[in-house]
């Protein structure tokens, strides 16, 4: 879901494959606001080979480069001694925006310069700034670029860098669309969040247990690309099988609406390691941005119950199947049998009553994993089937 932004845009052109001012100016709230105000921002102009429009109803900003020579200059005026510029220091020397091309990728870096023009002072100090450049690899699909700003070389003051005149892309002919930029304060990284979980108590024969994390975000950002999600055990031996689980949509499901996450973490404890604890450490880490946050909870394994999880004496077939699972009990037992979903959902459930078999109907489930419990009193067993 693509927020309203009221933008403001620019584009500059001159003699060279560089664009000229427009006075139609948008505001971009995303922008950081020690040097955003309604005097300044990105400009655009309606010249033939250089156009700009932006789309109020999506909040995307779309530009078109028909330049003859290989690349234009799209551009904001950052201040002057009169006005607002960007300052950066050693805490905010960061540009983040997301953006697309449309059509065809691009595999030659584009350029972005700190500096088109004179920075700091006036009259401005002759200081060097380095360059920054980035790709878009895949046609047709969003991608978040975050670049840290090089401090400059060369000025009487280098740590602290005042950016006036220009800021500049150096787009290839195509076209591209910008959903939003963000410089300085507003581009510091996020440090990823992720709820704490309890700590939890498990039965050493209880089978693949099923953890759903939430609270999973990227404060200040409406967007999770890059956002990784892992967990593995402190120890080996007392609990297996330790992942993150695929549903279908990839391991975490965002919520846009409200910007947050959940993610199902999966393990198994280990059967005669009852009275041991172990710990399973969860990593979520944004790979763009280059924030990590870690979070973890223990498992303890309780004694196992008198129904026997052998392999002998409970049997659920066929572990991928199409319309119904098998189960057969070494004894008979009155109690019940139930088939949750990762999420806890029980999609189908069946009573026995001195029975040592029992046929489930999974043929209108969903195709995923499923856990099928057989409780007597408190006493559970668990099994994993996939429906197909």
């Amino acid at each position: 879901m693509k927020k309203l932004y009221k933008k403001m845009m620019v584009v500059m052109l001159m003699s060279l494959p560089l664009v000229a001012f427009s006075q139609k100016q948008y505001y971009l709230k995303t922008f950081d606001d020690t040097f955003s105000s309604d005097a300044l921002g990105w400009y655009g102009d309606p010249f033939s080979d250089f156009t700009i429009t932006l789309d109020t109803a999506n909040g995307i900003l779309d530009v078109v480069v028909k330049k003859e020579d290989p690349w234009s200059v799209f551009d904001k005026y950052m201040g002057n001694c009169w006005a607002n510029s960007l300052v950066l220091d050693q805490s905010n020397r960061y540009m983040e925006f997301r953006v697309k091309s449309v059509g065809a990728a691009v595999t030659k870096p584009i350029t972005v310069y700190p500096k088109w023009g004179r920075n700091d002072g006036c009259p401005a100090e002759n200081k060097t700034y380095p360059n920054m450049s980035f790709t878009i690899p895949v046609a047709d699909e969003w991608k978040i670029v975050f670049l840290t700003i090089p401090q400059s070389t060369g000025g009487s003051q280098n740590v602290i860098d005042t950016l006036t005149w220009w800021f500049a892309f150096e787009l290839p002919n195509g076209t591209f669309q910008f959903d939003y930029i963000k410089l300085g304060n507003a581009a510091i990284p996020p440090t990823p969040t992720i709820d704490v979980v309890k700590d939890k108590n498990v039965l050493e024969n209880a089978g693949p247990q099923m953890v759903t994390l939430t609270g999973i975000s990227l404060p200040g950002r409406d967007f999770i690309d890059g956002l990784d999600i892992t967990a593995e055990a402190k120890t080996e031996g007392i609990i297996t099988d330790v992942t993150i689980l695929d549903l279908g949509n990839g391991k975490i499901d965002y919520d846009e609406g409200t910007k947050t996450g959940t993610a199902t973490l999966s393990f198994t404890p280990v059967n005669g390691m009852n009275g041991l604890s172990d710990s399973i450490i969860i990593t979520l880490r944004d790979t763009i941005r280059g924030k990590m946050v870690r979070t973890g909870f223990k498992v303890t394994l309780l004694k196992a119950q008198a129904l026997s999880d052998a392999d002998d004496n409970v049997k659920v077939y066929p572990t991928e199947v199409s319309d119904v699972v098998n189960i057969e009990l070494a004894e008979a037992v009155t109690g019940e049998v139930s088939v949750v979903d990762v999420v806890g959902n029980v999609v189908a459930s069946q009573k026995l009553v001195a029975a040592s078999t029992a046929k489930v109907d999974l043929s209108k489930a969903a195709a995923g994993m499923y856990l099928v419990k057989i409780a007597k009193g408190s006493e559970v067993v668990v099994r994993k089937v996939v429906k197909k």
